[in-house]
């Protein structure tokens, strides 16, 4: 038996982060990609056995749009349309398409299949791969879509629904962390915090830790961490000027020594205490 036993302790230190105060912003108002500076972020020493890395919660606005810069074109007949950046539903997105489609064209809307039929008085190709806008109109993914003439009008119903669905997770990444995480998309491996967007238009996705989720950091030491909020497909997302904000967690896990008295030194002593007592007595 030692003369010392070993405790495990826990310390967590609490960082809490938002958007508006990244030390250095990497996209402007899109509010997506920056990274902050933090002395002792990180810091190993030799009494510590584990350092564990988690997010107690965070707060993040739907303030990206559904039609964006990754989005917005449609190519017809070897012309670029660009459709403004916003939200929008079957209705008004019809609306936008005819005010900058010419004049001869006219857009229906099944709602039993959900699907939009365009039509023109003239001949007109949709390029499938021009087009970015494929997931939400509704167009093929893999074929131009060409008119056909029938009832005097040359038409194009597209193939697959409308989808006005928002991007549905929310990816906050950080390659200084050194994860072994897996996004399929990609095959990224920075991924530490992967949100459900369940919110409405302009609400607030929130998440809470509830299960206690965290990853082992083999890091003798950080300073800055960057961080990245991207949709699946590993591009950042545009918040708009919109701040989200993040709480992260560090637990240190170490070693705390507790000096204790030995059997044979507690049975030493007391020999030796009971030898002076006698002496004392005898003389």
């Amino acid at each position: 038996m030692g003369d010392s036993n070993e405790l495990i302790k826990t310390k967590s230190r609490i960082f809490n982060l938002s958007a508006s105060s990244f030390t250095s912003s990497y996209n402007d108002t899109m509010l997506s990609s920056g990274s902050f500076t933090i002395p002792n972020f990180i810091k190993h020493n030799e009494n510590i056995n584990h350092i564990y890395f988690m997010v107690s919660h965070a707060e993040v606005p739907n303030s990206f749009y559904l039609i964006n810069q990754y989005n917005n074109i449609l190519y017809i007949n070897s012309i670029t349309y660009d459709i403004p950046y916003g939200n929008y539903n079957t209705s008004s997105l019809i609306t936008t398409l005819l005010n900058i489609l010419p004049s001869s064209y006219t857009i229906t809307f099944n709602s039993i299949y959900q699907k939009l039929t365009f039509s023109n008085t003239i001949p007109f190709t949709i390029s499938y791969l021009n087009s970015s806008i494929s997931r939400v109109m509704g167009l093929s993914r893999t074929s131009d879509m060409v008119s056909v003439l029938s009832s005097s009008l040359y038409n194009i119903t597209l193939p697959n629904c409308v989808n006005f669905l928002p991007t549905a997770r929310i990816n906050f990444r950080s390659r200084n962390l050194q994860l072994e995480n897996y996004q399929a998309n990609d095959n990224s491996s920075d991924v530490f915090l992967s949100l459900q967007n369940n919110a409405s238009q302009n609400g607030l996705i929130t998440y809470s830790n509830n299960n206690a989720l965290k990853y082992h950091i083999d890091l003798e030491s950080l300073n800055q961490i960057e961080i990245r909020v991207t949709d699946d497909s590993n591009r950042e997302l545009d918040f708009n000027g919109v701040s989200w904000f993040i709480t992260l967690r560090i637990d240190y896990e170490y070693k705390v020594l507790i000096p204790t008295n030995s059997f044979s030194k507690i049975i030493k002593n007391n020999n030796e205490f009971l030898l002076k007592y006698l002496n004392y007595i005898n003389e």
